[in-house]
């Protein structure tokens, strides 16, 4: 009787050795999904995030969270603190929406520098 084993599987090229396959150094899906990407976007999407814009960043977060925890505590706090409870909301919200703008312009300024950091220099 001949040999069961399909055709296929005595090709080396179709039937890699189990040495084949753990030698072989297979990139993480992230990066290949980064480098796929990037092949397809011609320019970068963003700058890379400065220390001053992350803790701008995380601050808004938190003044969202405050702002969040005050309005779920808003009849406790009304009592506690009477018309300065008010207040604090109105400075929570006023600090959020100052804050927010100046990020949204130092984040825009960045991009924009990183978008054309190569074209100022040779014209």
């Amino acid at each position: 009787m001949p040999d069961q084993t399909p055709p296929d599987q005595n090709r080396p090229d179709l039937n890699p050795t189990r040495e084949a396959t753990q030698g072989a150094a297979r990139e993480p899906a992230s990066s290949s999904a980064r480098r796929w990407l990037s092949e397809r976007i011609p320019v970068p999407m963003a700058a890379p995030e400065t220390p001053r814009l992350r803790r701008m960043r995380h601050t808004i977060i938190g003044i969202c969270l405050a702002l969040a925890l005050t309005v779920l505590a808003w009849e406790p706090l009304l009592k506690l603190g009477g018309c300065y409870a008010f207040v604090a909301l109105q400075a929570l919200v006023l600090a959020l929406v100052l804050l927010t703008l100046i990020w949204a312009r130092a984040k825009w300024r960045a991009d924009q520098a990183w978008l054309y950091r190569d074209q100022g220099e040779g014209e």
